[in-house]
């Protein structure tokens, strides 16, 4: 930021300020005292605000839409038995289009990892495995999505 200038007439060295590394210094000082200043969401905020970014509730406003979608179609779903094409068509849905997860990224998909789903998302749902007692598919495991 300050750098010398050698005189050879005067035999001296004069300082002199870099002008563009001074200001740059004061603008990053203004921004790091603006993030520390919010030590939850200070980075995030000024993220959001170099990005153009208006208001940090855009992004939970996707979020919450993407579980509304999934909240309607899991209401259509509740009750409805779910045999091995239909639960793999669901986990499908559910992962890749939904949760948006990459499809290589999840190895089998169980019950158990559903519900944990749905539990992180505080979706009010839950998949069951029973048993079927009756018709050509007696004795076979389906699921069933209920409502809590």
């Amino acid at each position: 930021m300050i750098y010398d200038i050698i005189n050879k007439d005067e035999l001296r060295i004069d300082k002199k300020i870099n002008e563009l590394m001074y200001y740059t210094y004061n603008q990053n000082k203004l921004v790091y005292t603006e993030i520390l200043l919010d030590k939850v969401d200070g980075f995030k905020n000024k993220l959001f605000e170099r990005m153009g970014i208006e208001d940090m509730n855009y992004t939970y406003l996707e979020k919450e839409l993407d579980a509304l979608k999934l909240e309607h179609i899991l209401d259509r779903l509740v009750g409805v038995k779910m045999f091995k094409e239909e639960q793999i068509n669901f986990k499908q849905m559910l992962l890749k289009e939904l949760l948006n997860t990459p499809k290589g990224s999840h190895g089998s998909v169980g019950l158990k990892t559903i519900n944990s789903l749905f539990d992180e998302n505080k979706l009010n749902y839950l998949v069951n495995s029973k048993k079927e007692t009756v018709g050509e598919l007696k004795d076979k495991r389906y699921w069933v999505i209920s409502k809590l």
